[in-house]
Formats: structure tokens, sequence, C-alpha cells
């Protein structure tokens, strides 16, 4: 067997594995599971403040399961992926998927919204995928793409019952992997020499003493991203808390306080609750190699 398919097995397994269990574990068993191996920080931070996780997660699996809620009567929750930001809506309400063209990224950006309960699945599901491609694909990112976001809300507004929704999911992930040709995930990644979100965030922390809180991160990432890219961030975002949840996302994406697995291990957030970001030690900016190094 060659090493691709090699591979290729694994991940498939993988897909199996966790499609499993989150067709068969109740939802509040797989949500804690899922928070606790692979800490999708983006679940409850900023809008709901000062409430105990386990308290947030409870409610959470009181809703998926038909009851009514009481910490996000008024707020979705929602976790980060490569292809964008995935939220729960409603049990009653249609799946459906967004997309905005980022040129700041250069890419399409996939909002994909899911009932409660499917969001619960997909997230499993999606963090056990993401962190076993980048352990076995460390050049590449686990790009899924709006296509296969469509099928899987497809997939939430014709199937009733959990294990199908699961499988149909990994099937899908699976597919849209065998689908993607290895150069074409790589040079998704290349963005012509524009900076990344990520590498523009070290250069804001940098300029910042090496920490600092949020709110001072968004009004010096905003001005950097005019100064090296040339680009107003309004015509990009459709509001302030839209560009503020990419700029958390990237900060999370890129911390293995929140994503253990992570190969981008630039800041840390030791004090959650704070909002405050540190840059880890010795990681800079290199402006020759145009490229974030450790030192």
């Amino acid at each position: 067997m060659s090493q691709q398919e090699s591979k290729k097995q694994i991940l498939r397994r993988c897909l199996e594995t966790a499609a499993k269990k989150a067709g068969i574990l109740d939802l509040g068993t797989l949500l804690q599971e899922t928070i606790d191996i692979y800490h999708p920080e983006a679940l409850f931070e900023s809008q709901i403040e000062n409430i105990a996780q386990e308290d947030l997660i409870r409610d959470c699996t009181e809703w998926a399961n038909g009851r009514p809620a009481r910490f996000f009567k008024n707020d979705e929750p929602y976790f980060y992926t490569v292809d964008g930001v995935t939220t729960a809506v409603g049990l009653s309400e249609t799946a459906h998927v967004k997309t905005t063209f980022n040129e700041l990224e250069n890419l399409t950006t996939v909002g994909c919204y899911l009932r409660i309960d499917y969001w619960i699945e997909l997230m499993a599901i999606l963090r056990a995928y993401e962190a076993k491609f980048e352990e076995l694909y460390p050049d590449r990112l686990a790009y899924l793409g709006e296509q296969t976001y469509r099928i899987i809300a497809q997939f939430a507004n014709t199937v009733s019952d959990r294990v199908d929704f699961a499988q149909l999911v990994a099937q899908s992930i699976l597919k849209t992997f065998e689908a993607q040709q290895p150069e074409n995930a790589v040079n998704r990644r290349k963005r012509q020499y524009k900076l990344t979100f990520a590498e523009i965030l070290v250069i804001a922390l940098t300029e910042l003493g090496g920490s600092a809180h949020l709110s001072s991160i968004y009004r010096t990432t905003e001005r950097l991203i005019k100064q090296y890219r040339g680009d107003d961030v309004g015509a990009f975002y459709k509001n302030e808390k839209v560009f503020q949840s990419v700029v958390r996302g990237t900060l999370e994406r890129c911390s293995k306080d929140c994503n253990p697995n992570t190969k981008q291990d630039y800041f840390s957030n030791p004090n959650k609750s704070e909002g405050y970001w540190y840059l880890n030690p010795d990681i800079y900016y290199d402006e020759q190699l145009k490229t974030v190094r450790t030192a």
C-alpha cells in the first residue's frame, strides 16, 4: 500500500469512528467530549460571560433536545472551520449556507447554519477530521469547500435520524478529500505574497509589546491591514462584530491554548475570560523572508 493510500485509510477510519460516536452518544456527552479534546473556544466566548462552561453545555444540550434554552435564548453558539464559521440555529429552522468572498484572505468564506443537534454532531466530526488531517498533512489545510457544506445542509434538511446524518457527513467529507488534488490545497494557502491574518496579528502583538487586550488588538489589526495590504476592513466585513470574530478566530486557531493540534502556535490566552492575548516567546514576523519565524 502506498503512503498516500495509507493516509487515506487512516482518515477514513477517523471519520468512521467520529461519525459512529456522533450518532450514538447523547448530545451532552458528545458536546462535552468535543470541547475537552479539541477546545473549540469560540463556542461560548464574548456573547455570554460569567457563566460556567458546564452550565452552558447543559443549556445547549437542553436546546438540542427541544427544551427552552436559558442562556442561548438570544445567542447562537458557533465554531470556526478552515472554510469559515458554522453556527447553530433552532430545531425548526432550515439549514442553509451563505458565502462571501474575502479579498483579504483571497478565498471564499463559508457560513453554514445547522439545527443545534446536527450542529453538535458536525462539530465533533469536523474537529476529529481536522486534527487528524493536520497530523497527516502538516503542509495543507482541511478545506471542505462551499459545495460540501451545501450538501451537508441538504442532509440536515432531509434526514431525520442522527445516525444517518453523521454517516452521510463523514461520507461527504471523505469524498471531498478524495476529489482534492494535493497541489490545489497547497496553492490555496499561498496568498500571492499578501500577509495572512495570522501574520498581521503577529505584527500587531509585536507592536503592542507582546500582549494586549482584544480591544487594542482590534484597532491595531485594522490599521495594519490598511498599512500592509492597502485594504479597507469595512469593504469586506458587513459589520464590526464580524471583523472581530475573524480576529478572535485567527488567534484561537493559532494558539495551543485553544487548538492543541495547531502547527502555528503563535499566541497564548492563559486567562480566557479576561480577553488578553500574548505573543508566544521568540515568535516574530520576518519582513525579509515574508513569514512568521521563531527566534
